[in-house]
């Protein structure tokens, strides 16, 4: 037992969350204190250390100086290799390590139910019913059996009458004072260290850390159908012990067939969608150019080129995600690494003019697409044509635009108006005059899950200073912006650069496009604008980082003064 947990645990310290590896300590010590010998305290370390040679892995490329290794190296904005960053980066704070600590208290028993949720989803009722019945047994007995030695050693206490309850799960249970109990407290005791510090991780992939904690549910579920199966050959004659011993066994097994076996072979069965995807790689136009943001979005084209080996003539790339970024405090936050993937397409456009260039659809739109033209392919709904964007037009003269905003936007620029095109279906689109919908007046009208260019005309006012960046929300009646799926319905983009001329006007553009997850309704588009400072706060791969400043509206609306309300919309 002790060789398997820890060659368990070393296992674990080779993954990419040292934290879930962390937390199984308190159930080694609790292990190794049940032991009590040196050759276990040497197996687990020795184990553990061989586990964790592959973290080691970026420290060394980094000793080695080989260059540009990882965006991940720079996640944070810590000196690489200084203590700070090697914190940083075993304890995968970024992702996890903060999460505990933030979250209060009242939304656990939320969080809780949403874990088991997640496990009745990933596991059959049959699994999930035994799991819970074995913890509630084991630690029923346990207490019992705490109880019963306090009694047993303490002879001078009162006597008090049996209880009936007591004990029938002491009998029940069979393990209340066997060495078996210890293995119990330990499957606990990992359990709740691994299963509750994960709770509030609200990731896209928060079941990757659930998994741990799953397995242990699984070995309760297990134990749960163990002590079915020894109280039933304990009531039975024992000529029918080896036949209730085989029926027992094959019975979770059986369960899992019929439970699952009419989903597989729906799936299974049903080649559309397969098919469906075949013809749109096969479709692609000659040479064709695939840009995604990781490789999980690139899986079904990388599949059909190199497992099913066709198409070789379609190039597929990844870019990575993540770098630092300046925030309106002044200091360094992860965030999408715009400029270094922005620098590469741009790269791709130059050393490829003549092949087209798509990118995998995501809802959250990375940032650096507002820099190109993207429209939908015609031939895969999941791709987006990469095409150069039309520069911004300016001029000393208001340029046309559909509805305009009322009132004074900011002192130093302002917002003249803007308008909505749908680039799918033309469903998406803005008005002239204000429309009465539902009781309200509104302004457009917003199709979810349609790719939409919203156009903007500003006018700047002040005599120096910039670039101006601006973020476009959609805010619903409860002064919120929806944020679901690691989706925020918001934008953020340059809107004036550093050298226009004060009094001129700009126009300009970006997609945009609201996920069908997105609760529809009214929504309210408003503005808030950043301004880069003129002193630079630190430097990233040479280029200098800029403090953004948020700049104060004219007058307030709905109790704040950062946000202006543009329009009023309906998304539908």
């Amino acid at each position: 037992l002790t060789f398997v947990w820890t060659a368990g645990w070393g296992n674990l310290g080779a993954s990419t969350n040292i934290l879930l590896f962390i937390l199984v300590v308190p159930a080694t010590v609790f292990l190794l204190l049940q032991k009590n010998k040196k050759d276990h305290l040497l197996s687990f370390f020795g184990w553990g250390i061989l586990g964790l040679t592959p973290l080691l892995y970026i420290p060394l490329r980094l000793l080695q100086g080989s260059g540009f290794i990882t965006d991940f190296v720079y996640l944070n904005g810590f000196e690489p290799l200084s203590l700070r960053w090697f914190w940083w980066y075993l304890s995968a704070e970024e992702f996890t390590g903060s999460k505990i600590l933030d979250t209060p208290l009242i939304q656990y028993p939320g969080l809780i139910l949403s874990y088991i949720q997640s496990y009745t989803a990933n596991l059959t009722p049959a699994s999930s019913i035994l799991a819970t019945a074995s913890i509630a047994l084991i630690t029923v007995t346990k207490i019992t059996a705490l109880r019963l030695n306090r009694s047993t050693q303490n002879p001078s206490r009162r006597r008090r009458a049996p209880n009936p309850t007591a004990g029938f799960l002491h009998r029940f249970s069979g393990r209340a004072e066997t060495s078996e109990s210890a293995f119990d407290t330990l499957l606990i005791l990992v359990f709740v260290c691994t299963a509750l510090p994960v709770l509030a991780y609200n990731v896209a992939d928060r079941e990757v850390f659930f998994m741990p904690s799953f397995y242990l549910l699984t070995a309760f579920a297990g134990l749960g159908l163990h002590q079915v199966h020894t109280t039933v050959r304990a009531r039975v004659p024992k000529f029918l012990n080896r036949t209730v011993g085989v029926l027992i066994a094959f019975a979770l097994p059986s369960v899992l067939l019929v439970q699952h076996t009419p989903q597989i072979v729906s799936i299974t069965s049903n080649e559309t969608a397969y098919e469906q995807r075949l013809a749109r790689f096969n479709n692609l136009p000659p040479n064709t150019l695939i840009v995604a943001p990781d490789d999980g979005h690139a899986t079904r084209y990388k599949y059909f080129q190199l497992v099913q080996n066709l198409r070789q003539d379609v190039t597929i790339l990844t870019l990575g995600r993540l770098a630092p970024r300046a925030t309106s405090g002044g200091s360094l936050k992860p965030g999408l690494n715009q400029a270094d993937r922005l620098r590469a397409l741009h790269l791709l456009f130059e050393q490829h003019p003549n092949r087209p260039i798509f990118a995998v659809l995501d809802d959250r739109m990375p940032p650096e697409f507002t820099h190109f033209r993207t429209i939908r392919s015609e031939v895969d709904p999941y791709l987006l044509r990469l095409e150069p964007k039309p520069p911004a037009l300016q001029t000393p003269n208001p340029p046309s635009i559909q509805v305009h905003t009322e009132g004074s936007s900011y002192s130093e620029i302002e917002f003249i108006g803007f308008e909505i095109r749908g680039l799918d279906r033309g469903a998406s689109r803005t008005f002239e005059s204000s429309m009465l919908f539902h009781g309200q007046q509104i302004r457009g009208i917003i199709k979810r899950s349609e790719l939409f260019e919203l156009s903007f005309v500003v006018q700047r006012i002040a005599t120096h200073g910039g670039p101006f960046f601006a973020e476009f929300a959609f805010v619903n009646d409860r002064m919120e912006i929806p944020t679901v799926r690691e989706f925020t319905a918001a934008r953020q983009v340059e809107v004036l650069p550093e050298d226009l001329q004060t009094g001129w006007y700009q126009k300009d553009a970006f997609t945009f496009k609201i996920p069908g997850f997105v609760p529809g309704g009214f929504y309210t588009l408003a503005v808030r604008v950043n301004k880069a400072s003129s002193e630079p706060r630190g430097s990233y791969q040479g280029k200098p980082i800029r403090t953004l400043v948020p700049l104060q509206t004219q007058n307030p609306w709905a109790g704040q003064s950062t946000y202006f309300p543009l329009g009023r919309i309906w998304v539908e």
